[in-house]
């Protein structure tokens, strides 16, 4: 559990709750235990072997200037305590072995943090989906104009309910995946240009297994509809998050801004996690060139499988079109994997979005969860 939450906060800005001076913490691996003045082990990741038999996470007091471009800020405060006990601590659950720190695990997290309930992860990482994409925005894969070409200019996010995207058949599914996993990081900071190859066809599995079970799951009278979107519980602001490309830079606000864009994502457990460790843990900005260039098209798979995510949820007889408008120009084989394999052509419609103007009314719930909890009036795509 400590690892988990380390490698997940290890770049955040720590303040608590109640503190009139807003004081900043950084949480860090120490090799000086607590009541010993803090000595942090440096490593090119959070994912490193530290190097020391004795390891201490520790809060250290962070005194640097703050800096719009790298500001992530999280209040600690007993309700945010209590939810972590909640998921991580009260839950029964046996760790037989603690995870090892060689490349091929720590670039995994299905397999690392194999024996954490599914359901607290995603909450964990759900709750604050904001402070998340903030890590992928902020931290030091985001430089440059060549970093951002990944992403449109402006795009919506909305996220799978934890009841759909973290039940027992999803843990099932992201157990196989983590057998089936391969990312740009298991190479280390000194990959090799030919195993981009690897990594490619570690994805084209990922992608097989979930149409395999998507088909088992839905084959009866199920269908894909808006239950799946997570509501925010009524109240979280994090529900509908909005993305916007800057000239070389990126920021991420809270609710939908603007009129629909050009496309949108919607996002579980398994995409938030693989980006998470794609672009933040696992990432190493100086790593050589194959590393730098499988992290860029590693991320165009991820983009896609959120896409192909959001278009599941339109008519099946505008699925294609759309996609063909949003990747015109682009081969087919680029095309196909946007529909995961098609995946979604099969699926019954019920309760679907309108493609257009129209898809942000039938969001409503999300959207107002997501405005409410922001604290203020919904904008021009959230109104009916």
């Amino acid at each position: 559990m400590s690892r988990y939450l380390y490698e997940h906060l290890y770049l955040g800005h720590l303040v608590f709750e109640g503190d009139a001076r807003r004081h900043v913490f950084r949480l860090v691996r120490s090799s000086a235990s607590p009541g010993q003045p803090v000595l942090p082990l440096a490593t090119r990741r959070p994912t490193d072997d530290p190097g020391v038999t004795s390891l201490h996470y520790r809060l250290m007091r962070d005194d640097e200037t703050l800096l719009a471009k790298t500001h992530m800020p999280m209040t600690l405060s007993p309700a945010r305590l209590a939810r972590w006990r909640a998921w991580f601590i009260t839950p029964a659950y046996t760790v037989a072995t603690l995870p090892s720190y060689e490349p091929e695990q720590t670039s995994n997290p299905f397999t690392t943090f194999a024996a954490i309930p599914l359901q607290s992860r995603y909450r964990f990482m759900l709750v604050e989906a904001a402070y998340f994409v903030m890590n992928f925005i902020k931290g030091p894969v985001c430089r440059g104009q060549t970093a951002l070409d990944v992403i449109n200019d402006r795009f919506w996010v909305f996220f799978i309910d934890p009841a759909a995207g973290a039940d027992a058949t999803a843990a099932q599914l992201v157990a196989r995946e983590g057998e089936l996993l391969r990312m740009p990081a298991a190479q280390g900071s000194n990959a090799e240009m030919l195993t981009w190859l690897q990594v490619a066809a570690s994805e084209d599995r990922l992608l097989a297994a979930k149409s395999e079970a998507m088909n088992r799951r839905f084959a009866g009278s199920r269908p894909i509809d808006l239950s799946f979107v997570w509501r925010g519980d009524g109240h979280n602001p994090n529900a509908a998050l909005t993305i916007f490309r800057h000239f070389d830079g990126a920021s991420v606000v809270k609710s939908l801004v603007g009129e629909p864009p050009k496309t949108a994502w919607v996002i579980g457990y398994p995409l938030l996690e693989r980006i998470y460790y794609l672009l933040v843990a696992g990432y190493d900005v100086w790593g050589n060139t194959p590393h730098q260039l499988q992290t860029r098209l590693y991320m165009d798979f991820l983009r896609m499988e959120g896409e192909a995510n959001f278009l599941m949820l339109l008519p099946r007889e505008q699925r294609e079109k759309l996609r063909g408008h949003w990747y015109r120009g682009a081969t087919p084989d680029v095309k196909e994997r946007v529909l995961g394999f098609e995946i979604p052509l099969r699926r019954r419609d019920r309760h679907r979005l309108r493609a257009g103007r129209r898809a942000a009314p039938a969001l409503q719930p999300a959207v107002a969860a997501s405005d409410a909890g922001a604290g203020h009036a919904p904008g021009p795509a959230a109104r009916t």
